[in-house]
């Protein structure tokens, strides 16, 4: 664990590029771009991930360092698309300035998600704090039913990130499509909310069947 911690904080600059040249290739309205540089991290972490575990046997640090080196990768994608291919962006030296309104802007927006990202970490550590004392199986327990949760999670925030650029682009120009884009945005939510919630309700034991054949981790 400290050996992977310890490459990703080394390589926390080039995860940060990769979300930051991410999020700002999809605010231009350039999605399928944004996605494409998204699975392209997954295949080349996938890749490497194969080489470094079963050819170099380099274990939980060749799979840190692959994970860096994706994102690196993807990153690559996204500046040669910035520089080459975006008709609203540019990547110049000369445009690397900050101001006092860019920062004030920068700060609006990130602080409150490092608050957010902050009591999450913490949440999660507490929690897992706790779960140690009830042992092995609770911790194991907890585990299966987050990846669980991860897989509607993804999709509904993948919604949630998918329609920001279209409530940004209605906002100025026609504010009755951006509430009209929000109240239906709101409204799939809820419904895939419900019918994902209820699947998992229903066959949750044959779900967490799949991660693990304990009786009691099933249970």
């Amino acid at each position: 664990t400290k050996a992977y911690v310890t490459i990703m904080l080394i390589g926390s600059p080039i995860v940060v590029l990769f979300f930051t040249l991410e999020n700002i290739v999809r605010s231009e309205g350039a999605a399928i771009t944004s996605m494409i540089g998204m699975i392209l991290s997954v295949v080349v972490n996938i890749i490497l991930d194969s080489f470094v575990i079963f050819v170099f046997h380099w274990d939980v640090i060749g799979v840190a360092s692959a994970t860096v080196i994706s994102n690196l990768v993807a990153s690559a994608f996204y500046t040669f698309h910035i520089g080459y291919k975006s008709q609203f962006l540019t990547v110049s030296v000369k445009w690397f300035k900050a101001s006092k309104e860019i920062l004030s802007n920068v700060f609006k927006i990130g602080v409150p998600v490092f608050i957010m990202s902050i009591f999450l970490g913490a949440m999660s550590l507490i929690l897992n704090r706790f779960l140690i004392e009830y042992g092995d199986p609770a911790v194991a327990a907890y585990g299966i039913s987050s990846r669980l949760l991860q897989f509607p999670e993804f999709i509904l925030m993948g919604l949630c990130e998918g329609v920001v650029p279209l409530i940004a682009f209605s906002f100025t120009a026609n504010k009755l499509r951006m509430k009209q884009t929000i109240g239906f945005t709101i409204k799939t939510i809820v419904a895939l909310a419900v019918v994902f919630g209820v699947i998992v309700y229903l066959i949750s034991d044959h779900l967490i069947g799949l991660f693990t054949n304990d009786p009691q981790l099933i249970e």
